[in-house]
């Protein structure tokens, strides 16, 4: 199989042994089993009364990079070559997109202006994955996730693409660390950890590198993502038998649940106003966007089943 023209699309999860294999064609990480095509339909207004989302649709064959806003109500593509685009994320002026794509045959970090134009690889590794960029809040740093040593790690580089080295040690490979999220101050960053027995929940201090365990449920907790204000974490969970989203103290405390339905719930967002969480569901058995206020009292289908979005004022 050509990997660059025929692709299975990320739809469903299963379950392996406690931990997880995401594959997007020839793209293997620790996550996700995707096993199952689907067709997106065009975009629609929505997210655009508020911010710019940019997301990932794959509706032409193959993932390319679109931006949402007032302006471009329908959706305007960005990028457009036979490679996988995807992760976008924005810069904190919204000016930059940075995300990742394999068009020179392994996946590297890019930069782009908010238009599509001024394209700029920040990475270059042989035979090496980078991918997963998130901006720091002050717009000076880049943190991603790379398997160069074999187990993914968080590396940090700053926005030019210089001086890349790992955030977090892992000299004997004894886990995979991914989805870095900067919080609001910037002094910190969630991610999760993946081991033999479970998937948690971590913050790493920027300063000094220090890790902290947030979670200690079993079962998989993934996908952090930080309220406006810093003071809640939105994350994915299995523990009651299938992937809900639920709510924290940022110490791990006063854990509540915001979903409860039989499907898979995923890859949470905040809206920038904090009054509100997105994801990703299987609900009616298609991919789709949803959203559910912060108190769990309405949960909104949005209906468009796009791939790593990203919001912004």
């Amino acid at each position: 199989m050509d990997a660059r023209r025929d692709r299975p699309v990320i739809i469903s999860i299963e379950k392996q042994n406690a931990n997880f294999v995401r594959v997007f064609g020839s793209c293997t990480r620790l996550s996700f089993l995707c096993a199952v095509l689907v067709a997106l339909p065009a975009c629609a207004s929505g997210f655009a009364e508020t911010g710019s989302v940019v997301y990932a649709d794959v509706s032409d064959g193959d993932p390319e990079i679109y931006v949402m806003n007032r302006d471009w109500p329908e959706g305007r593509q960005l990028t457009d070559n036979e490679a996988l685009d995807n992760d976008p994320s924005w810069s904190p002026d919204g000016k930059q997109i940075a995300f990742t794509s394999d068009i020179d045959g392994d996946r590297e970090i890019y930069v782009m202006n908010a238009d599509g134009s001024g394209v700029r690889q920040l990475t270059d590794n042989d035979d090496i994955n980078d991918f997963d960029p998130a901006w720091s809040p002050d717009g000076k740093q880049i943190a991603y996730v790379s398997d160069n040593d074999g187990p993914t790690r968080i590396f940090v580089m700053k926005f030019d693409g210089s001086d890349p080295h790992p955030l977090i040690g892992n000299e004997e490979g004894m886990w995979s660390d991914d989805g870095p999220e900067w919080s609001p101050d910037g002094d910190r960053m969630a991610f999760f950890r993946v081991r033999e027995t479970s998937t948690e929940l971590f913050l790493v201090e920027i300063s000094s590198s220090a890790v902290s365990q947030v979670t200690d449920r079993g079962g998989v907790n993934f996908y952090p993502t930080w309220s406006p204000d810093g003071k809640q974490i939105a994350f994915s969970s299995d523990t009651d038998g299938d992937f809900e989203i639920l709510l924290m103290n940022v110490d791990g405390s006063a854990v509540r649940q915001l979903t409860n339905n039989r499907e898979v719930d995923l890859y949470p967002l905040w809206s920038p106003d904090g009054t509100q969480v997105v994801f990703l569901s299987r609900r009616d058995g298609n991919l789709e966007m949803l959203s559910v206020d912060v108190d769990g009292s309405e949960v909104t289908e949005l209906g468009y089943p796009y791939l790593w979005f990203d919001w912004i004022d």
